[in-house]
């Protein structure tokens, strides 16, 4: 089950690009067309949520990466319950996350009650 930034994710910048098409109608150029559009930010919104409180949502090269793994998660499942013939994100180029790795130092690891 995706969590609920993954749903919200699909909600604010893939349902405006993909709208009500069909999954098996979706084109490996839709998602190409859908990783353009959050990356360039014409995706992105701004909404009030309680009296002070707001949903931003900007767009970006990360966030277009991010929204493409969940969505090619989505179309997975459905080609492996053959909805689907074949996953139309497999393929497209996203930028590659930003983790980075880290390593434990001596000195931090003296600190540390072990």
């Amino acid at each position: 089950m995706a969590g609920g930034w993954d749903v919200d994710r699909l909600e604010i910048h893939v349902r405006p690009v993909l709208g009500t098409k069909r999954l098996s109608k979706v084109t490996k150029a839709d998602i190409e067309i859908l990783r353009d559009t959050i990356a360039s930010g014409r995706t992105a919104s701004k909404k009030k949520t309680k009296a002070r409180g707001v949903r931003n949502a900007p767009g970006g090269a990360g966030t277009a990466a991010r929204a493409i793994r969940v969505l090619s998660s989505v179309f997975a499942h459905a080609e492996d319950h053959e909805l689907i013939s074949r996953n139309p994100c497999r393929g497209v180029k996203v930028q590659p996350s930003n983790k980075c790795e880290r390593f434990l130092m001596v000195a931090s690891a003296m600190g540390m009650d072990v």
